[in-house]
């Protein structure tokens, strides 16, 4: 195998995986659309304010983190009230972002919201069970990002989740992680304070479970779930998922073929050309250059009629 074969198939690999790049940052807009459609139609329905944290999770990253740090403080206070809602979110916005099919069943468990429990359970208000088991305002929200993450490792070895372990790991891992502890972070403390009296663990879940109205919970994120479904099957949406698909097909098609690859080479220089017409005197010289940079090419009568055609093509457009 010659060194040119060598660059030429390294090169073909750099544009097959380019195009799938390119696919796959389609289909993450494409998600994000179908995220921010599913959202518009879930607040449409009447569900929850508080599931309006979601829509941060449209584009992660640092300003996503300020986003859900604001809205903590701003339910800092009402978050008893405000709890079946809030949790029902962090399932949403973590389902949405991990994207990976991960089961919610688990996800719930997790967070220490349901153990051994079903959705049948006679509802008690926060403010009562609060009162019942002494008080204990306090939901630990304001704690720092190693303590939740602490709490939230704890969470993990008490359900036996070994493998949500990933949750703690990398930056959109973390950002999701800090989300569903935030949400755990009232049920450990409560969990942590009946421990130190005895109290079983399954025992303690129980009654943190019988707390809440746990139905609001299961119904926002089925409503949730189910607007994502029409949402994925929007026209346009659809319609941006074939092309997107279609042009990566395209690409990695000319990149398997050296000819064709050859061909896609002069048409990017051709274009660098008209946008600086004084690189090259004439289309003569042009193709003569062509020839030097193109194992593939023989004469420089194709690289000129080439030349003509996209001339062509660009006057007519």
């Amino acid at each position: 195998m010659t060194e040119q074969q060598t660059t030429e198939e390294v090169q073909a690999d750099i544009k097959i995986w380019n195009s799938r790049e390119e696919l796959w940052a389609a289909e993450k807009a494409v998600r994000e659309k179908v995220g921010a459609l599913a959202l518009q139609r879930t607040l449409e329905m009447g569900l929850p304010s508080a599931i309006d944290l979601v829509k941060a999770l449209n584009h992660l990253g640092p300003a996503t983190a300020r986003v859900y740090d604001a809205e903590l403080t701003r339910l800092d206070g009402a978050f008893q009230d405000e709890l079946p809602q809030f949790v029902a979110c962090a399932y949403a916005a973590y389902w949405y972002a991990a994207w990976d099919g991960a089961c919610w069943f688990e996800l719930s468990i997790i967070s220490g919201t349901i153990l051994d429990n079903d959705y049948t359970r006679s509802h008690t208000t926060p403010k009562g069970y609060l009162a019942h088991n002494g008080g204990g305002g306090n939901v630990m929200l304001n704690v720092s990002l190693d303590e939740q993450k602490a709490l939230f490792s704890a969470m993990l070895r008490t359900t036996h989740a070994p493998r949500l372990k990933a949750l703690l790991e990398g930056d959109e891992e973390r950002l999701m992680g800090n989300l569903l502890s935030a949400a755990s972070c009232y049920f450990f403390h409560e969990a942590n304070s009946m421990t130190v009296r005895g109290t079983p663990l399954t025992e303690i879940m129980d009654a943190v479970c019988e707390a809440h109205d746990l139905r609001v919970q299961a119904d926002s994120f089925d409503a949730w779930n189910n607007a994502y479904d029409c949402a994925r099957e929007d026209p346009d949406l659809q319609s941006d998922l074939r092309r997107a698909q279609a042009r990566a097909g395209a690409l990695a098609k000319l990149s398997a073929d050296p000819k064709q690859r050859d061909k896609a080479l002069v048409r990017e220089c051709w274009q660098a050309w008209q946008a600086k017409p004084e690189s090259y005197p004439s289309q003569a010289a042009f193709a003569r250059d062509m020839l030097t940079k193109c194992a593939h090419l023989v004469n420089t009568r194709t690289v000129e009629d080439w030349c003509r055609e996209w001339g062509k093509t660009a006057a007519l457009s």
